[in-house]
């Protein structure tokens, strides 16, 4: 979905300690979307997800703002084993 330049930058990014990081994405994050259609979404480049997911518990301090018009929800992306740090998720009230 980034490519190998994007994507290395973003991680060196989350790497740095520039504290607190929001990272944006016009398309959403979860891996709703099945089928033909997901090779412009996250759910078509689960590998880079997982990584950028994978780096962002390893520093801790980041959130993801991602969505798209057809979408909202507020997620948490749960540990994958043992010893790995939840991302929490923000609670929303009407």
């Amino acid at each position: 979905m980034l490519g190998a330049a994007q994507l290395t930058a973003l991680k060196e990014w989350l790497r740095s300690e520039s504290g607190s990081k929001v990272v944006v994405s016009s398309v959403p994050f979860t891996r709703n979307l099945r089928g033909p259609d997901s090779a412009d979404s996250w759910a078509g480049f689960l590998w880079e997800r997982d990584s950028i997911l994978d780096m962002m518990k390893q520093g801790g301090g980041a959130i993801i703002l991602s969505g798209d018009r057809h979408e909202n929800a507020a997620t948490m992306f749960p540990a994958k084993a043992k010893g790995d740090k939840r991302l929490p998720s923000s609670r929303l009230r009407r």
